[in-house]
């Protein structure tokens, strides 16, 4: 599922090329009102996708990092006030200490329960997205294949006018001496370089759909990580903590407590705090990404 930040743009076939040069004999520079539509569905079509993907990367997943750090601060409390705090000498020494122990925990599985759930509902949005932005991804390459023809086409239909079309113009203006003549020639012209700044703002709006296929492979490649890293969390690393927590709670022999104490603060604890943790630096990494993309493709609309 994850893909490279690098995207391979594709090039025009020879069909598309020879496409692009039919479609080149038809432009016809003297009609202003052809120049100024020209390529401009393409542009309209790459505007509406960054308006889909701003849509995407801006949606609000919820309340997920709040729940993790807080999830965290808790299992921070709980290691270092019980575990470290004497918890397991107190196991066989005072009933009451061990139901305020079980107490904690509880609360703790409730959040770890709930957080759990919340984590499921984030993923599913997460492949939901995925899913959604590899067609965003597809139509937008077809977009930049398309910009690509109409450029190529148009610059190749520009150098034959001003490679011969226009010296022409110019040379029957200079015999002649008609101001018609004269006129045709500077009016064609500048309906030439009308074209080029329509080319230019063509090249424009491909190097946006370049740098959205870019940004779509990006924000996709931090969902992936953060949809495996939900995945081990929820499947490993919870349960674990889980079953670790219930056995010690139920050892009451003094004989296993060295024992129970090392799972306990190695094996769960630790881990899961490691684990959330991870869990939060990808998810503000993804939501700074996503902002940063928010920014970039507004900027790039302007």
């Amino acid at each position: 599922m994850t893909h490279k930040n690098e995207v391979l743009l594709p090039e025009l076939s020879e069909d598309e090329q020879r496409m692009a040069d039919d479609f080149s004999q038809k432009i016809n520079l003297h009609d202003s009102d052809a120049i100024l539509q020209y390529g401009a569905a393409c542009q309209k079509k790459v505007a509406a996708l960054s308006d889909r993907v701003l849509e995407s990367v801006s949606k609000d997943l919820g309340e997920t990092s709040e729940m993790l750090a807080q999830l965290v601060s808790e299992l921070k409390d709980f290691s270092e006030d019980d575990i470290k705090g004497g918890f397991f000498d107190i196991l066989d020494k005072s009933s009451g200490k061990i139901a305020r122990m079980k107490k904690h925990y509880k609360k703790i599985e409730t959040y770890i329960d709930r957080l759990a759930d919340e984590l499921m509902n984030h993923q599913n949005q997460l492949l939901t997205d995925f899913v959604m932005l590899d067609k965003l991804y597809e139509a937008n390459i077809s977009h930049y294949k398309g910009l690509t023809m109409y450029i190529a086409a148009g610059k190749k239909r520009l150098e034959k006018e001003l490679s011969e079309t226009f010296p022409a113009m110019q040379a029957q203006a200079e015999s002649s001496s008609q101001m018609n003549d004269m006129q045709a020639a500077n009016d064609f012209s500048a309906m030439c370089d009308f074209f080029e700044q329509k080319l230019h703002d063509l090249e424009i709006t491909r190097t946006i759909s370049m740098q959205m296929a870019l940004q779509i492979r990006m924000i996709q490649n931090n969902n992936a990580l953060l949809t495996e890293k939900i995945q081990s969390a929820v499947s490993n690393t919870i349960p674990l903590w889980k079953n670790q927590m219930i056995v010690a709670l139920g050892k009451e022999q003094t004989k296993q407590v060295k024992e129970i104490q090392q799972n306990i603060s190695d094996l769960t604890n630790v881990q899961l705090i490691s684990a959330l943790n991870e869990l939060l630096s990808i998810q503000d990494e993804d939501r700074q990404k996503r902002q940063e993309l928010v920014q970039e493709l507004q900027t790039l609309k302007k």
